[in-house]
């Protein structure tokens, strides 16, 4: 599991940590298949599944603007948590899901 937070008014990590996302599960290839992916609101209130749909249609428009954003990965329930702090590429996503499955 790959685990991330976003709100849909954010104009700056949130794009970007969803492009890379993607990015990752599109380099995954076949394995992309027993990963998963998941963004959570942090702002519930707002953040309505009609807007989180419109968020995931233009989150390749936004600008992009460096804050240091944070993920968290894990291979499998129970076990703990990666914690990935600052912008991590697609690349060092797979590395680090590797890694990951070869620790169990």
């Amino acid at each position: 599991m790959l685990l991330n937070f976003i709100f849909t008014t954010c104009s700056s990590i949130c794009p970007l940590t969803s492009r890379t996302l993607e990015e990752f599960q599109r380099k995954l290839g076949r394995e992309a298949s027993k990963v998963h992916l998941m963004s959570i609101s942090i702002d519930p209130e707002e953040d309505t599944p009609a807007r989180l749909t419109a968020y995931a249609r233009q989150v390749s428009r936004r600008p992009r603007v460096a804050v240091l954003p944070v993920t968290l990965m894990r291979a499998t329930p129970g076990k703990p948590w990666l914690r990935i702090e600052g912008f991590v590429t697609p690349d060092e996503l797979v590395d680090d899901y590797r890694k990951l499955l070869a620790s169990l």
